[in-house]
């Protein structure tokens, strides 16, 4: 797996590390500016553990895709939305495709309904799935009105198992240097 920083107070960062980077680079690489499409258009393609392509661009210099079985794990907050707002454009300007790409978010509030405008999935429809051509049946978050999490949580392992693991994922980095919700000093 592949980890996607967006800094708050810069232009999103990419870093690429792993087998499930790029074929042909080196040990490792940062890609600033364009975040992911524009880490994908640098490098050429995202590959998966497995060999298969996961990501590229057009051979013919045409539009990017996401969409050869890309599985990003996204993030909420204010840290990734000028990440997004760069997809969105990429996908309107440019082409760039969402239709084969599949997506789990690291979290959910319990107690919120998908629609309640406080939700992850409200955030994330907003700010991202319903403005490209992704297919919402492969758009992930943990459901928060489960009766049982523990076997919520499972559920989500096994589906996130199924899509063959996260190739990259979105963390948010906060002003107090907090990853996600780990806050420093917490564990």
């Amino acid at each position: 797996t592949s980890v996607v920083i967006a800094e708050p107070l810069s232009q999103p960062l990419l870093e690429l590390k792993g087998r499930s980077r790029t074929t042909g680079a080196g040990a490792g690489g940062r890609v600033a500016a364009g975040g992911l499409a524009g880490a994908v258009g640098a490098v050429g393609r995202v590959t998966r553990a497995g060999g298969e392509q996961a990501g590229g661009v057009d051979p013919r210099g045409g539009a990017f895709t996401l969409g050869l079985g890309l599985v990003p794990g996204l993030a909420t907050g204010s840290t990734p939305v000028g990440l997004y707002r760069e997809l969105i454009r990429l996908h309107r300007d440019e082409g760039l495709d969402f239709s084969r790409v599949t997506t789990f978010n690291l979290d959910e509030y319990v107690g919120l309904a998908a629609t309640d405008t406080n939700s992850y999935r409200y955030f994330m429809n907003k700010h991202l799935f319903m403005q490209v051509n992704i297919r919402l049946e492969n758009t992930h978050l943990p459901d928060g009105r489960a009766a049982d999490l523990g076997v919520e949580c499972r559920h989500y392992e096994a589906l996130i198992a199924k899509a063959g693991g996260i190739d990259l994922q979105l963390l948010g980095i906060g002003k107090s240097g907090h990853i996600g919700f780990n806050e420093p000093l917490s564990a």
